[in-house]
């Protein structure tokens, strides 16, 4: 009868089982990503609806500014540097200097990625003919978005485990606020705030995977308590609700000409919808991935 493999090698080969999840499941968030780019800004009818969509709401604004960019306005450099390090030092801390790394990385590496992918690497072909030159540019993904959605997924990582799943709806909210409100200043499209919630969920599941592959995993006290996962699944079936109804109607209102005021507010909703059916989805898949 073969002997049974000792503790440690059970031990190592469910690490590496682990790491392995971890790295495929951040690597489909990037294909999310790549596929919101995609449809979003490499096809003509994504470009023009969503182009539909921000040009409206600039022409809401009439140029006077919204007080979502007041908030906007309150993501600096200095601001940024406040987070890491206040992130840093709670897992330091607690003794995790792998894991005061591993949050670091996740948020200084899912800003340079944004803004490398955004000014160097993807291209806006010019696909919508109507579009005026302010929309041609690039801004897929949000750094703004990128930056809030980072924050609260690097504090998910570094609570005790216990206090992962407030985290998750405290950080949740914020950066659901923070991604609509880029759609309120009309900054940026909803493509755009999507792209960046599945960019650095993608970081944050490659992190894990290389700390899990590096380090080992360690068995939690107990699991993540199941009411973590209601709020998230409430505010993601209600996003999708909305979009399931909503969609069809704004491209039909977009499709019969320029919206109206009611219907820049319809797709403006919807457009929030999507953001927050994102962002609910996204730490929703972390906690769960995180469960081991």
């Amino acid at each position: 009868m073969p002997l049974a493999a000792p503790p440690s090698a059970r031990r190592d080969a469910r690490s590496t089982r682990l790491a392995v999840l971890l790295i495929s499941v951040g690597t489909a968030s990037f294909a999310v990503v790549a596929a919101a780019y995609v449809l979003s800004a490499r096809t003509a009818r994504g470009q023009e609806v969503e182009n539909a969509l921000i040009a409206a709401r600039r022409e809401q604004l009439q140029g006077s500014p919204s007080s979502a960019a007041e908030i906007l306005a309150t993501v600096s450099v200095w601001s940024l540097v406040a987070t890491i390090a206040a992130v840093m030092a709670l897992a330091l801390a607690r003794g995790r200097p792998r894991l005061a790394l591993g949050a670091g990385a996740v948020i200084g590496g899912s800003i340079v990625t944004t803004e490398v992918l955004k000014k160097l690497v993807l291209p806006r072909p010019p696909l919508d003919p109507d579009a005026p030159p302010w929309l041609l540019a690039n801004v897929f993904p949000s750094g703004h978005t990128t930056i809030a959605v980072a924050t609260a997924v690097a504090f998910v990582l570094v609570v005790p485990y216990r206090l992962r799943g407030p985290a998750a709806l405290a950080g949740g909210f914020y950066a659901a606020g923070l991604g609509a409100a880029t759609l309120d200043a009309g900054w940026h499209r909803p493509s755009d705030a999507v792209g960046a919630v599945f960019l650095v969920l993608g970081m944050a599941l490659w992190a894990c995977g290389a700390l899990v592959w590096w380090r080992g995993a360690g068995r939690p006290a107990e699991p993540t308590r199941a009411w973590a996962y209601l709020p998230l699944a409430a505010v993601a079936a209600l996003g999708g609700i909305a979009n399931i109804v909503g969609v069809p109607r704004t491209l039909r209102a977009i499709d019969s000409g320029p919206l109206d005021r009611a219907g820049v507010e319809e797709a403006y909703a919807v457009g929030l919808a999507l953001v927050a059916l994102a962002v609910a989805g996204a730490m929703g898949v972390l906690l769960a991935a995180l469960r081991d």
